[in-house]
């Protein structure tokens, strides 16, 4: 062993006469100063750095981490022994308030097909992205996409801009393994910034995506096609076929 006692004082570390560095203690916690100036705080098992902390690089962040990982191996990896196997990252407000935000990796379930990776507030897990790569936003996903609320639960797509006549407000879109469409709901602009046709598009063997359906803003369905039978309504009920009201029978 090799035992420096500095006897109250400080441990002072020089190159020819100039100081670098040096060993403190306060309340009996070791202190280590970069020249004169402190870098680190001990306090029994915790470490507090006075400044930014770069792994592999001189960081530019309070934790900077940087490495080759080769495209196989991890830059950094964060794993919980506990048998709750439930990993966390946290992100605090400026009053320390836990889980305000979280990052969780759930590994609780004895199945690896069962685990996730969860994004929440206020420790509530909204969105999971499972292990066959199903997405779940308030909820535990069964399919590739699934959204779930207590009630009303709603899909929306916004423009940020005004739509001019004619243009898309958005599209609902199916494409193959080419990513090529293969048909399309959209919702076409009319005249304002609120009138709206709904068009549906499909696509013929071998031809292009081509407008089928169109249900305009004033609620009138247009259906356009080129086969022998353009319309053909099949009823399940042997009595009903086909029946036409006005508003009152």
């Amino acid at each position: 062993d090799i035992i420096l006692d500095a006897g109250g004082g400080d441990i002072n570390l020089k190159d020819d006469g100039t100081d670098f560095g040096a060993f403190t203690n306060s309340s009996g916690n070791l202190i280590i100063k970069s020249g004169t100036t402190t870098m680190l705080t001990g306090s029994g098992a915790n470490a507090t750095f006075a400044g930014n902390v770069g792994i592999g690089v001189t960081p530019v962040a309070k934790l900077h981490v940087s490495g080759d990982s080769g495209g196989t191996d991890s830059i950094a990896r964060f794993q919980n022994t506990n048998s709750a196997k439930v990993t966390k990252i946290q992100l605090s407000d400026n009053a320390g308030t836990v889980g305000d935000v979280l990052i969780a990796y759930d590994h609780s379930d004895a199945s690896s097909a069962n685990h996730f990776l969860g994004m929440g507030v206020n420790n509530n897990t909204a969105f999971k992205i499972d292990n066959n790569d199903n997405v779940g936003i308030g909820c535990t996903p069964a399919v590739n996409f699934q959204v779930e609320a207590s009630t009303g639960t709603t899909i929306a797509m916004s423009n940020s801009g005004t739509a001019s006549n004619g243009s898309s407000r958005g599209d609902l879109a199916w494409f193959n393994n080419a990513v090529s469409t293969t048909a399309l709901i959209r919702s076409a602009a009319v005249t304002d910034n609120v009138g709206s046709d709904l068009q549906f598009y499909t696509r013929p063997a071998g031809g292009s995506l081509t407008q089928a359906v169109e249900i305009n803003s004033s609620g009138v369905v247009k259906i356009e096609g080129s086969e022998n039978t353009l319309l053909r309504l099949i009823s399940t009920d042997a009595n009903v076929f086909l029946e036409l009201k006005d508003n009152n029978s």
